[in-house]
């Protein structure tokens, strides 16, 4: 499986792909490949046209095959429009598999989150993050994939 990231800053460009190649090791999920995140502006992430636009140009890189997409909350509620994103991408992805994590406030608020996400059986956002207990997610975040994500 090879995962095209799209992120919002510079930082996380340089910061997810290590991230996730640390919580796919610690998953055990040996097949999955990071790919060079491209980057865009918020503009680009909470506007339906621009983002399946972005969407479309993630999907045909080399050898994609599921689309991963994070940006931070800042001001907006990620339970409000983390799943609106989430819709718009998979509108847009052509059947890949599209993960939509959108942080509460911003990404790097993850180190300081008080408990871990509930994710779905078998979603991505799963198979990447439940078996990594270095990393915890706020509960205000949002992840959307394959499959719903439980709240507690």
């Amino acid at each position: 499986m090879k995962i095209q990231p799209i992120v919002e800053g510079y930082g996380e460009v340089q910061a997810l792909p290590i991230l996730l190649r640390r919580l796919r090791d610690q998953a055990s999920a040996w097949d999955v490949e990071i790919k060079r995140p491209m980057r865009c502006n918020r503009s680009e992430l909470v506007g339906q046209p621009k983002l399946e636009k972005m969407v479309k140009a993630a999907r045909y890189q080399p050898d994609c095959n599921t689309i991963f997409i994070l940006f931070d909350g800042d001001r907006d509620c990620p339970a409000e429009l983390g799943p609106r994103v989430h819709e718009w991408a998979s509108a847009a992805c052509g059947g890949l598999p599209c993960e939509v994590v959108m942080p509460h406030k911003e990404y790097e608020a993850w180190f300081n989150g008080p408990r871990p996400p509930q994710l779905a059986s078998g979603s991505l956002a799963e198979r990447v993050c439940v078996n990594a207990p270095s990393v915890l997610l706020n509960h205000h975040d949002h992840i959307a994939g394959a499959s719903a994500i439980r709240r507690a």
